[in-house]
């Protein structure tokens, strides 16, 4: 054998080995049942194989679906993303990393016909112009004056650290997701949430307006929202909240959080709130429908381990993140749950809290509510006399609706991303409603996914 024709073959045999696993992979790849069909790490429906017909064919964008299904479903995908990221890691560090492309937002409206203060006025560390009437001192027992002292922000530090532009925000140990600002999206949900309560008003239930804020508004000190380019939730709330009917109570949500940012409100890996963060949105419910806020003290800890959510998926360096402690609070009374699965034909009996110790870190928010159902049902009997609620929510109402039972006999929850057999009108009528809480997370308000959801819903 010539010598050209042993160095032939010993490549041969060196590239062998490497096309009979990328064969392998291949072949894998096509067949549908490895496929996954959610992801654990970014906490999502993955890509469904679309359905046939004549006009996306035609178009193009049957193939053009099929490739997005492909790529975004390839089996083993966890694996592969999580060695992405370790390799990554590897590529220097900052403490603020901001991966993505982030949007601009919309200029909010002033409401110069509006005697509220600025939502900037209510953050720790900002002070408001005293009146010209008194003085900024103070005036102890002994006569002498005092500088009043000066709050502090509790929220995440991020002086001395250079920011970059992205969407995915990592700050040290915390990720974030980008809040932005659309007028259009503002004004839908403020007439879809306003015409509902109107009519909701006729028949003598009341319905409340409690949007959950995201992280970057609440733990991010205001000055440096221009630089994240993202937009103040305070302030969008307050436009919200003041372009909205009389008929709608308005919960704010926002100041009581932020007073409570030096605490431990929202995961450093997920974009939710923790189950602290909820019940201070709760006591701020209550406090607008004038309910008595059960005490924290009064409901169980039960502390199911370590999580990493969503945000883990999604930043530069994951690896740096603090993992989470997934806290619950058990409430007290006579409780129980029933949740509609999708598909079944009737409810099934499920524990409002469940136990996730035993499962991964990825899927421990799933403890709350049987996760992201249609619709769940939840009963206390130890209050048969107390009144009956609706939420309209999406994930963030998970571990809200907990806190709720110590205020209702009945409670009625729909995600509105995946309920859609009956309007919510229907279900107030159906059930015997007397109040409807929307509360969707902040970034639903400003989509035009969740502005569609909520015309449908809200009829």
């Amino acid at each position: 054998m010539s010598e050209e024709k042993r160095k032939n073959r010993k490549g041969f045999c060196l590239t062998l080995p490497f096309l009979l696993v990328l064969a392998v992979l291949t072949a894998a790849s096509f067949i549908i049942p490895l496929r996954p069909t959610f992801s654990e790490s970014e906490k999502r429906e993955l890509t469904r194989f679309p359905e046939f017909s004549v006009s996306a064919l035609v178009s193009g964008d049957y193939f053009d679906e099929i490739t997005l299904w492909f790529s975004d479903t390839f089996p083993g995908r966890e694996t592969w993303i999580a060695l992405s990221q370790r390799v990554s890691s590897f590529h220097g560090y900052s403490e603020v990393a901001i991966d993505g492309v982030l949007t601009d937002s919309d200029e909010i409206p002033a409401d110069p016909g509006s005697d509220a203060p600025e939502p900037s006025a209510l953050l720790p560390g900002e002070q408001t112009a005293p009146d010209e009437s008194t003085s900024p001192e103070e005036i102890t027992e002994t006569g002498e004056t005092t500088e009043p002292e000066e709050q502090q922000w509790g929220g995440a530090q991020v002086e001395g650290n250079e920011i970059s532009l992205g969407a995915a925000i990592q700050i040290g140990d915390a990720g974030y997701n980008q809040f932005g600002f659309s007028q259009r999206q503002s004004d839908r949900y403020i007439a879809s949430v306003s015409g509902f309560a109107d009519r909701m008003a006729e028949k003598g239930v009341r319905v409340a307006s409690a949007p959950a804020p995201t992280s970057v508004g609440v733990m991010i000190p205001p000055e440096y929202y221009e630089q994240l380019r993202c937009a103040n939730q305070g302030e969008v709330i307050r436009y919200l909240h003041d372009n909205m009917s009389d008929s709608v109570i308005k919960v704010d949500t926002f100041s009581n959080l932020v007073k409570h940012n030096d605490e431990y409100i929202y995961f450093r890996t997920d974009h939710h709130w923790t189950a602290l963060g909820a019940y201070y949105a709760y006591e701020a419910y209550c406090d607008a429908m004038g309910y008595e806020a059960a005490p924290l003290d009064s409901f169980t800890l039960w502390n199911q381990g370590d999580f990493a959510g969503s945000l883990y998926g999604k930043v530069r360096w994951p690896n740096r993140l603090t993992i989470d402690s997934m806290d619950c609070y058990v409430p007290r009374g006579d409780i129980t749950m029933y949740a509609y699965f999708e598909g079944a034909d009737k409810p099934t009996l499920w524990p409002l809290i469940a136990d996730r110790t035993a499962e991964s870190k990825n899927s421990r928010y799933s403890a709350f509510l049987a996760s992201d159902r249609p619709m769940v049902h939840v009963i206390n009997d130890s209050l048969p006399d107390a009144p009956s609620c609706l939420v309209v929510k999406d994930s963030f109402g998970n571990c809200y609706v907990p806190f709720l039972t110590q205020n209702y006999h009945h409670i009625y929850a729909i995600d509105y991303r995946k309920y859609n057999q009956k309007s919510v009108a229907e279900l107030v009528e159906e059930y015997g409603i007397d109040d409807v809480i929307i509360m969707p997370y902040m970034i639903a308000t400003q989509s035009t996914d969740g502005n569609d959801f909520f015309q449908k819903r809200l009829r």
